[in-house]
């Protein structure tokens, strides 16, 4: 490098499947226990140049969340395995700052009460449009 010659840095970048350029530092997890709903959530924010995980099952969310860094977590409450609720507590006692939307079919003070106590956390009710959650997104991972 010439001296006074001034070095850019710029993170590192990588192609997903489909040859899109993934921001670094964007990682989305989505725990959706529906593989059709999760391929569709996939596709559209890998558009939107996020680098996503899909898990179909909390223990599954559990070994991502252990081996990586997330910027976000997604969380369909109508889980088979476990209750909503307690999953989130889970993956909360394993990362204590990312944050985390809940989606959620039950029209119950409990379950509302229970998240709003959970920190950093972001609630939708089903039924729920794809862009009400991608601008839920764009609230909490700003570009």
């Amino acid at each position: 490098m010439k001296k006074g010659a001034l070095k850019v840095l710029s993170p590192p970048i990588r192609l997903c499947k489909n040859w899109t350029i993934l921001v670094p530092h964007q990682r989305v997890l989505i725990l959706e226990p529906s593989r059709e709903l999760a391929d569709k959530s996939r596709n559209l924010l890998e558009r939107e140049r996020y680098e996503v995980e899909i898990v179909l099952n909390l223990k599954s969310a559990e070994n991502i969340i252990r081996e990586r860094r997330m910027s976000l977590i997604i969380v369909d409450l109508d889980l088979e395995e476990i209750s909503g609720v307690e999953a989130v507590k889970r993956i909360r006692r394993l990362d204590k700052t990312v944050p985390i939307i809940a989606i959620h079919s039950q029209d119950s003070e409990e379950v509302s009460e229970a998240l709003y106590l959970i920190e950093n956390i972001s609630y939708l009710k089903k039924p729920v449009e794809f862009e009400d959650i991608f601008e839920r997104i764009k609230e909490i991972l700003p570009r």
